[in-house]
């Protein structure tokens, strides 16, 4: 298995899960299984389940950030009116 990418993959399928059950019903070892991998490779990369949770809002953030820096700076007056 690609470690380099290993993350993304847990990342991407603890959300799928997440979002067919619920967070709470969702465990980590669900997630491991799911990825097939081994669960220290899962803790390594996600100690909580909150973990999952925090690092999409980092990724939210990241890509909301480039949007908005890629924005032309616009007067106020013309911000409020849009």
């Amino acid at each position: 298995m690609n470690t380099e990418l290993l993350p993304e993959r847990l990342m991407e399928t603890a959300l799928g899960l997440f979002s067919a059950s619920s967070f709470d019903e969702v465990e980590l070892v669900d997630i491991a299984r799911a990825v097939g991998c081994p669960t220290d490779d899962l803790y390594r990369n996600f100690p909580r389940k909150e973990s999952f949770i925090l690092r999409l809002y980092e990724r939210m953030a990241a890509e909301l950030e480039e949007v908005v820096t890629l924005r032309p700076p616009t007067p106020l007056w013309v911000r409020v009116r849009q």
